[in-house]
């Protein structure tokens, strides 16, 4: 099963090539991150941020096509499953403190 969502982003590389900075431009998020790996963790951490607030999937994808980024940034689709980031990152462990009388 899978709950899967295309959103276009912005990116900009920082000077001194320091990291990245990404712009969902449909839900005025921005994130950033050292790599692009770690930009594309970063960006899915707060799309999951926006499901939990109910909000990502009332908003629809701009087309990439009718869109055009700012001078000097490029333009990526972020990929996000959301079925798949929660089974990966939903591990709870529950830890319970019990006091017996002596």
């Amino acid at each position: 099963m899978s709950e899967r969502y295309f959103y276009p982003m912005f990116i900009e590389q920082l000077p001194n090539k320091q990291g990245y900075i990404g712009t969902f431009i449909d839900l005025n998020i921005e994130v950033s991150g050292k790599t692009l790996e770690e930009l594309i963790d970063n960006s899915h951490d707060a799309l999951d941020k926006c499901f939990d607030d109910g909000l990502t999937p009332k908003i629809k994808s701009s087309d990439p096509a009718t869109l055009t980024p700012p001078n000097g940034q490029g333009m990526i689709i972020v990929e996000f499953d959301r079925i798949a980031y929660k089974e990966k990152h939903d591990k709870k462990t529950i830890t319970k403190s019990v006091t017996m009388p002596a």
